[in-house]
């Protein structure tokens, strides 16, 4: 976890007053991602389908269609991104809500040109500890239905094919100031985003397209996944924090008279 800068309205407060500050302006947290990120596929063999996670272990993972390889061919696969609010730490006493919130991914490689989008996906509860491929319930956040849109009017992200790493900001806000509340309330800290094509993949159906995003193992820490949020107090401190600071210096001007 980065903090990037802090930005105090009432900084001037212990000061003119000789007290503890009452409130805080913004705080900006970065939240790197987690290597238990992992690929969920859905496989069809013999005519049955069933659901399978792959390990998070390698430089990327994959959002895809339409994979055949031998003996097992893979309608889609679908990418889940693992952040842990705890590591807020401290701050998060004093700053309850969520200004602003983004993920930040790194698109590497899009192959071949994109036939679909991408959408964001978020799980609308907490979970107490991350999601291990190996755990018995990995396959099942391929087609959760705790998942939802992670924007408000929808979000379909459709890119050139991708010749360089390509950096990928969402807004997440809406969505993460949910998953911020209940961690405050229950202390359920894991939040979880899934990436997914922008519409039904079908075994045969032509759509072998293949967006690669680096992972939270990539070498290049500067293109791991990150969630980048920014904290403020309640709106009500920061008016009762103004309202001393001006009362201070309304009091200093007449002693000075």
């Amino acid at each position: 976890m980065k903090i990037r800068s802090v930005h105090r309205l009432a900084a001037a407060l212990p000061l003119l007053i000789g007290a503890p500050c009452l409130a805080g302006g913004s705080i900006d947290i970065v939240i790197a991602g987690d290597a238990a990120d992992f690929e969920a596929q859905r496989q069809s063999l013999g005519g049955s389908s069933t659901t399978l996670a792959e390990a998070g272990e390698a430089d990327s993972l994959r959002v895809f269609g339409d994979e055949f390889v031998p003996n097992v061919a893979v309608d889609e696969g679908r990418l889940v991104f693992q952040f842990n609010l705890a590591d807020i730490g401290a701050a998060a006493a004093d700053n309850p809500l969520v200004q602003s919130a983004a993920l930040r991914l790194t698109l590497l490689s899009v192959s071949p040109d994109p036939e679909f989008g991408v959408e964001a996906w978020g799980r609308g509860e907490n979970l107490d500890a991350p999601v291990f491929y190996t755990d018995g319930g990995a396959s099942a956040h391929y087609g959760s239905a705790a998942y939802a849109r992670v924007h408000d009017a929808g979000f379909t992200w459709v890119p050139e094919t991708a010749a360089e790493p390509t950096e990928v900001s969402l807004d997440v806000t809406a969505f993460l100031n949910a998953r911020y509340s209940e961690f405050l309330d229950t202390g359920s800290a894991w939040v979880f985003f899934r990436l997914q094509a922008d519409q039904s993949i079908a075994l045969g159906d032509g759509a072998e397209t293949t967006f690669a995003f680096a992972s939270a193992d990539h070498p290049d820490p500067d293109l791991r996944p990150e969630l980048e949020l920014t904290l403020i107090p309640e709106p009500r401190l920061i008016a009762l924090a103004a309202g001393v600071l001006a009362l201070t210096l309304v009091l200093r001007r007449r002693r000075n008279v």
